[in-house]
């Protein structure tokens, strides 16, 4: 759990491993490259958001805004939420991402302010017999001695008094098909979500085991909307983290180091490709395969590659 000296992490890491990092060094997730993680860690390119990953984070804001009165000290569970602050912090954050993003977000706030607020509107219906214990809660932990740093959304206190942790994802379509009991799943992203669950259970239970025996109830909760919907929807998936899970993902986390510090970062063409901010840069160097990336790529910039793309 947490003995041991903790892993030595390359600099390109920040001394700590994320979720998304983890995600992209090992090659079990359905979005993760190394190629990716490498142009942002050690060739240290811009990361360039876009629009659906702006009204994501957007959307988060608004609903950590809004759960405020919950989390006040001897405040009922059944607290009426801050709507008002909830739509004021989609707003800032709307704001705040059109400024550094001109290229474009020229319509873009008002497009998305109208469909995040009514999606707001549907999740707050969703929260109203929640009691919320905690929300955005910062991980500072270490598993099987690799340090880690997240950010769970939620954990949720049960009438039993257990807790549940909680992950909210905001996406532009839906990660199911059908209705009712007819609901099935994508199996890929529902891995994916509960190898990210299961990190984020590991560090509560490095931090407070006695608070987190095993299993540990888990719940993903996915808000959708965009433009092109008329209508937003909410679904909510409940999960139970065992110890098979938290011992994958504790796996990983040092799979995810060595990759780090193996210096060599294999592209993975397909899925990943599509949401990639590197595409133009990736399709020149993909010759690098094999060899060590920073090395390579350096002379890659000395020769004038992408006209010198660390400038």
């Amino acid at each position: 759990m947490t003995t041991g000296a903790p892993v030595s992490l390359p600099g390109a890491c920040g001394g700590r491993l994320s979720w998304s990092q983890v995600q992209d060094l090992i090659p079990h997730t359905r979005y993760g490259c190394a190629r990716k993680w490498a142009f942002q860690k050690v060739a240290r390119l811009p990361f360039v958001a876009s629009p659906a990953m702006a009204e994501g984070s957007a959307f988060d804001d608004g609903v950590s805004a809004a759960l405020a009165p919950r989390l006040v000290r001897e405040a009922a569970p059944s607290a009426p939420l801050d709507m008002i602050g909830g739509l004021e912090a989609i707003t800032a954050r709307l704001r705040r991402e059109a400024r550094e993003h001109r290229d474009w977000a020229a319509d873009w706030p008002e497009a998305a302010y109208a469909h995040l607020s009514d999606a707001l509107g549907l999740y707050a219906r969703e929260l109203a017999a929640v009691d919320v214990a905690l929300t955005q809660v910062k991980l500072e932990a270490i598993v099987d001695g690799v340090p880690i740093l997240g950010y769970a959304d939620r954990v949720d206190r049960m009438e039993d008094g257990s807790l549940r942790l909680v992950d909210l994802k905001h996406s532009g379509s839906p990660k199911w098909k059908g209705d009712g009991a007819d609901v099935v799943w994508e199996a890929d992203w529902v891995a994916d979500v509960q190898a990210q669950l299961a990190l984020y259970a590991a560090c509560f239970q490095a931090l407070q085991p006695d608070a987190w025996p095993l299993p540990i109830a888990a719940r993903v909760e996915v808000v959708v909307s965009s433009r092109a919907r008329k209508m937003p929807l909410v679904r909510a998936l409940d999960l139970s983290l065992t110890d098979e899970h938290l011992g994958w993902v504790r796996a990983r986390l040092r799979d995810a180091a060595a990759t780090a510090w193996g210096g060599v970062y294999a592209p993975r063409p397909g899925v990943a490709c599509t949401f990639c901010s590197y595409r133009p840069v990736c399709a020149d160097v993909l010759a690098m395969t094999t060899e060590p990336f920073e090395r390579s790529w350096q002379e890659f910039v000395q020769t004038g590659g992408l006209n010198g793309a660390r400038r």
